[in-house]
């Protein structure tokens, strides 16, 4: 089973806990009636053990022990015999066996997220194969210990259904080595680029805009990446001048490409909801009140890597701009929808509630 991401809003609200314990009766199967099997062959454990804890040495060797070890007096590992013997549930049994299924290595955070039902669930690179892995935890305040971009997690996790994984056994992490770099006080060309590529995208949304702004004029005083991205994820060409560009996003804004975006189911679940605070609250709000519900990253390089979090994606296809607006005095940080798309979308949610 590849790397999976995207869930939809269906898969998502899926997401629950009441298969949480499967693993712990796993073990306590596994303890009772193969402990000594267990030590017997814990040297033949690939995993890594050495600068464990003596308690985490344990349930990382009883990790690999229960799903992988085949033993000689069943001819079957201690998971298949647990299924065959304890789990009555087709669908369930089938979810226990992908336990088997393991993805070892490195791990890198891309994003978190915190569930409506209380799961969490974050997105993980896998660093040897490139592959992203949506993963859902059960630990209590585990975006304290996932943060973004600063450690590496070792560890592995496994398919659990369709849609998602989870891991298992031992999981450790080491600060990576940009992280390490930056603590230190050096200066990396990963560094540098971060530096530039942060500079360019505040001076972007440093424009001054109005609360009736338009989509060409902020698109005009976009970056070119920006621009380009834009066109991509339109199925328009980049090729020429940036103006004309910018002229044939605009015209298809105008075109009913907002509505096939909505009808198609082509937003993520928490753009929609962005979109329908916007509409809601006059097509503007400050950036700081959007970004205390939604995922807002972005980056430079939307031409090769355009954004897919919840507020990025709607950036990406012109639905909100963001800039700076004066407010009683003071410019503030804000989300604007650009005036060529507030038709469409107020005839969508007047429609759908």
């Amino acid at each position: 089973m590849g790397g999976q991401t995207g869930l939809s809003d269906e898969d998502r609200a899926k997401i629950t806990w009441e298969e949480v314990d499967c693993k712990q009766k796993l073990f306590d199967y596994a303890e009772s009636n193969y402990d000594e099997e267990c030590r017997r062959y814990a040297g033949e454990c690939p995993y890594e053990i050495e600068s464990l804890k003596p308690e985490f040495q344990y349930k990382q060797i009883y990790s690999w022990f229960m799903t992988k070890k085949t033993l000689p007096s069943t001819g079957r590992t201690v998971l298949e015999e647990f299924v065959e013997k304890n789990v009555s549930d087709p669908a369930l049994a089938r979810r226990m066996l992908q336990m088997r299924d393991v993805v070892r290595g490195d791990f890198k955070v891309l994003d978190f997220t915190v569930l409506e039902n209380g799961a969490q669930l974050a997105t993980f690179e896998h660093l040897e194969s490139g592959r992203k892995y949506e993963v859902v935890f059960s630990i209590d305040n585990a975006e304290k210990f996932f943060k973004r971009g600063e450690v590496i997690f070792n560890g592995r996790i496994h398919p659990w259904g369709n849609r998602y994984y989870r891991f298992f056994g031992i999981l450790t992490k080491r600060m990576s080595d940009e992280e390490m770099a930056r603590r230190l006080g050096l200066v990396t060309p990963q560094l540098a680029m971060g530096w530039y590529e942060g500079e360019a995208v505040r001076e972007a949304e440093s424009i001054v805009m109005g609360p009736n702004c338009t989509l060409h004029a902020v698109m005009s005083k976009y970056p070119s990446q920006w621009v380009d991205g834009m066109c991509l994820v339109s199925g328009l060409s980049k090729r020429g001048r940036k103006k004309d560009k910018v002229d044939a996003v605009v015209a298809m804004l105008k075109s009913g490409y907002v509505e096939v975006l909505l009808k198609t189911g082509k937003l993520p679940g928490g753009s929609v909801e962005a979109l329908r605070m916007l509409v809601e609250n006059g097509y503007a709000l400050k950036y700081g009140v959007l970004a205390k519900r939604f995922s807002t990253d972005i980056g430079l390089w939307w031409d090769d890597n355009p954004p897919s979090s919840e507020i990025g994606v709607l950036r990406l296809h012109g639905l909100v701009v963001v800039g700076r607006m004066p407010i009683n005095g003071k410019l503030y940080r804000v989300a604007v929808v650009p005036v060529e798309a507030r038709a469409p979308l107020r005839r969508f949610f007047s429609a759908n509630g």
